[in-house]
């Protein structure tokens, strides 16, 4: 088929195609309610210790080089002076647009705290243990966990933050989840220095997330109250949250509460997926996205002792699926929607992803990403969550054969995305992709018509 034919066959069908959605209802909620729901997470504190003992073990396991590459990131990121949060570049989102001098210097902070805790975990000796307590402390001063570009969440809108309606947007669930990690991994050390510490990490995060979470559903995000498709804010928000719950909620009933209501929340997010399970944001936001789904799911599967079995769910498994579909060549994925060309995909969602559906593709994908950014060497220090679940799965990545499908042809018939290749499992000669469907999808970029043309791997 010659190349203007192909981009004739593709532009009829992006025309032609008929947009679903699939009705899960209460998929997740519903296999929760199937086994009773008493008792399915009553394991959870045992599984927490084992888990930790397990990641011990996982960390002593590490070859030398390993561990003294870590240790030197650490050391770099220990020379770094905190940075400096002020009230003035927060509201310069509302009086002149700028959200990147705040968001830089908060998203900073976050990094070497992770980068810090990381480090301690791998030394074990206490040396970055005061500079881990100065982190905390500084996030627990904090006005507000939210960043300034998702203050409308609050009553009062955009502008300085209230400290009297603390509002959960994606990152001060993800900064709960931060908080959560520590005192999960350190919260024995912190009793012995810090004898404090551990009550106002709990007390920080009942104000600013558990209750705000437990009381309110008007967030947009949740779906409750909302005719809007839902989108990676769900799934990331609802991840996070359910992480910390697990890790740092004390109340087994206040943690079970949060955990049926992510539930119900998500199921909300999956109701507004494509069958196809394409991600209409793109594959940047895959991993926040769909990536973001399966450590969910992984989470509920984990600590309800495998009760919860999620492996004959098609849809999630498209999800997964995805993303080697809009896969080209090396990092070079099909940018439709809020993407770049290139992106480094974490390989152990896809892993994840692969297991669960016992689907080689997806195996021997996650092993090709981890090999060409070359994941079997080096560690995501500035992630405590990437961190811990890498190290689950890093031994699995021995017995498999890096591979990316590349496949000759994908239809993605409900984001109307078409894929299509000159040599199947290979970069060489011409790659084209197509978008149709509708320009009302979540980050879209006026992409109706769009095309995509590669030559042996190069745009």
């Amino acid at each position: 088929m010659t190349f203007k034919k192909l981009l004739f066959l593709a532009l009829v069908l992006c025309h032609y195609g008929v947009m679903a959605q699939v009705d899960t209802s209460s998929y997740i909620f519903g296999l929760y309610q199937a086994k009773n729901s008493t008792g399915v997470f009553a394991a959870v504190d045992h599984i927490k210790k084992t888990s930790k003992e397990m990641l011990r073990a996982q960390i002593n396991a590490l070859p030398d080089n390993a561990k003294k590459q870590i240790i030197t990131g650490t050391d770099a990121a220990l020379e770094r002076p905190w940075t400096l949060l002020t009230l003035s570049q927060f509201n310069e989102f509302k009086t002149t647009g700028n959200r990147v001098n705040y968001e830089n210097n908060y998203f900073a902070r976050r990094n070497k705290l992770n980068i810090l805790m990381i480090g301690e975990l791998v030394a074990n000796d206490g040396r970055y243990l005061n500079e881990i307590v100065n982190g905390l402390g500084l996030i627990c001063e904090e006005s507000t966990w939210a960043l300034p570009a998702h203050m409308s969440l609050q009553k009062a809108g955009n502008g300085l933050p209230d400290v009297n309606e603390p509002v959960i947007d994606l990152f001060a669930s993800h900064t709960g989840m931060i908080l959560s990690y520590a005192k999960y991994l350190f919260g024995d050390k912190f009793s012995v220095s810090y004898p404090l510490l551990n009550e106002r990490i709990d007390a920080e995060l009942k104000k600013r997330i558990f209750d705000p979470y437990l009381n309110r559903d008007d967030f947009w995000w949740m779906g409750f109250h909302t005719s809007k498709k839902m989108n990676n804010w769900n799934i990331f928000t609802n991840t996070n949250v359910l992480s910390s719950a697990i890790l740092a909620e004390d109340d087994a009933s206040r943690r079970e509460s949060m955990i049926e209501k992510s539930m119900k929340s998500v199921d909300i997010f999956l109701n507004s997926y494509s069958p196809d399970g394409g991600c209409d944001e793109g594959p940047s936001y895959w991993g926040i996205a769909g990536g973001a789904l399966i450590d969910y799911i992984d989470l509920l599967s984990v600590f309800s002792n495998h009760q919860l079995d999620f492996s004959k769910s098609e849809l999630i498994h498209q999800i997964g699926a995805y993303i080697y579909k809009v896969h080209i060549d090396q990092n070079y994925y099909v940018n439709f929607a809020d993407a770049t060309a290139s992106n480094a995909q974490d390989p152990t969602k896809v892993y994840k992803f692969g297991k669960l559906y016992q689907d080689k593709k997806l195996l021997e994908y996650a092993a090709y990403i981890r090999k060409i950014n070359n994941g079997d060497q080096t560690f995501d220090l500035g992630n405590i969550n990437g961190f811990v679940n890498s190290l689950a799965v890093r031994d699995e990545f021995k017995s498999l054969n890096p591979a990316a499908p590349q496949l000759k042809y994908a239809w993605l018939n409900d984001v109307q995305v078409l894929t299509a290749r000159q040599n199947e499992g290979s970069a060489t000669g011409l790659f084209l992709a197509v978008k149709g469907g509708n320009n009302a999808e979540s980050h879209n970029h006026n992409d109706i018509g769009n095309f995509i043309v590669y030559n042996d791997g190069t745009p």
